[in-house]
C-alpha cells in the first residue's frame, strides 16, 4: 500500500510541476499574436510568447529531424523537425549557428516542407523555453551546433495552440487535491480504532 501511495504522490507532484510549467508558458501568451522579425526576436523577445515571425528564411536543408523509438520501431506521433530560421535579408551571408529554431511536430511536417503551402513570410508560433526540449532533442541540437549555441537559442513551436490558463491551473489543482486527499485518508486511517 505504501508503494501505491508513493506512486500517487509522485504522480501528483509531476502534475503540479507540469501544470506550473504550462502556466508559465501560458501566462506569457495573449490570444492576439505579436508580429516580430527575427532580428527583433534576437534582440528582445516580446513578453507575449504567441508570435508571428515575419521576414524569415527557413533553412530546410539544415533541418534536424528525428523521432523516438521503442523496440527499434518509430513511436507514432513522436517525429519532430527543427528548422533553423534566419533573417530573409541576410540569407546566406552569415556563418551558421542559428539563434532561432522552429520546432515542427509530426502533424505539420509535410505542410512546412511543402513550399507551395507554407508561407515563411508569416510563421505562427509560440516561443517556448529550452526546458521544453526533450533530452534527446537537446542532445541532437548540441551535437549539431554546440552547447553554447543551444543555450542561447530561441526555440519557437510552429502552430502551437494557445490554451489559456485554465488547463494548467486545473492540472495543478488536481495534483494538490490528490495530495490533500491522501493526507486526509492517512490521518483518518491512523485515527481509526484497530
Amino acid at each position: 500500500m505504501r508503494k501505491f501511495i508513493t506512486l500517487i504522490v509522485l504522480g501528483s507532484l509531476a502534475l503540479i510541476c507540469m501544470g506550473g510549467y504550462e502556466l508559465f508558458i501560458e501566462f506569457g501568451n495573449s490570444a492576439q499574436p505579436t508580429e516580430i522579425s527575427i532580428a527583433a526576436l534576437e534582440k528582445a523577445p516580446p513578453f507575449n510568447r504567441n508570435i508571428i515571425i515575419t521576414g524569415a528564411h527557413v533553412l530546410s536543408n539544415e533541418g534536424l529531424r528525428f523521432w523516438r523509438t521503442k523496440y527499434f520501431n518509430k513511436v507514432a506521433g513522436s517525429e519532430v523537425l527543427f528548422l533553423p530560421l534566419e533573417e530573409l535579408r541576410l540569407a546566406g551571408l552569415q556563418s551558421f549557428s542559428p539563434s532561432v529554431v522552429l520546432l515542427v511536430r509530426e502533424p505539420e511536417i509535410k505542410e512546412v516542407l511543402d513550399k507551395a503551402v507554407f508561407d515563411p513570410s508569416r510563421i505562427p508560433a509560440v516561443r517556448i523555453t529550452n526546458f521544453s526540449l526533450e533530452s534527446i532533442a537537446e542532445k541532437k541540437l548540441i551535437e549539431r551546433y554546440g552547447e553554447s549555441a543551444v543555450d542561447k537559442m530561441i526555440v519557437v513551436e510552429y502552430k502551437r495552440k494557445v490554451k489559456g490558463m485554465s488547463e494548467p491551473l486545473g492540472q495543478m489543482a488536481l495534483g494538490f487535491m490528490t495530495i490533500v486527499g491522501l493526507m486526509i485518508y492517512s490521518v483518518h486511517k491512523s485515527g481509526a480504532p484497530k
